[in-house]
């Protein structure tokens, strides 16, 4: 038996026969140093990505719609720096009470990249591992 690649097994084996997306969700470098001092805050992310695309949907549906994504961390970048960042296969879309399949396709991701930026700030601070007024400093 041929062992199959892993973009095989996620075609072949895991992927819904649904559109399907690939996202990176990287953070500002200033808040990077934070991922090396606390381990718990890579699932911490990886949910509030999923928050985000699961409510981005939910508004756009005015529905509840329960979609899917596999969101994995990377932990470096170019010439192997540090550089925290996340690639997420969401699908474009989910299902709703009735099991049926809604496309929402996100075309402008001006709006979601805005909401995200706020979401990781608003992160930081409830964790109180930033000040207001460094916050208001990277939002603006």
């Amino acid at each position: 038996m041929r062992t199959l690649l892993f973009a095989e097994y996620l075609d072949q084996q895991l992927l819904l026969t649904f559109p399907h997306r690939q996202f990176v969700f990287s953070i500002p470098k200033a808040l990077r140093v934070f991922f090396r001092q606390d381990q718990r805050l890579f699932s911490d992310f990886s949910f509030l990505i999923f928050s985000l695309i699961t409510d981005f949907y939910q508004a756009a549906a005015r529905t509840i719609i329960r979609s899917a994504a596999a969101i994995a961390y990377q932990s470096f970048g170019d010439l192997l720096r540090f550089n925290s960042h996340w690639h997420a296969l969401i699908l474009e879309g989910g299902f709703d009470s009735e099991v049926q399949f809604v496309f929402l396709p996100i075309h402008d991701t001006q709006e979601l990249t805005e909401c995200f930026r706020r979401r990781i700030i608003g992160m930081f601070l409830s964790k109180s591992q930033i000040a207001e007024s460094f916050s208001e400093m990277l939002l603006s």
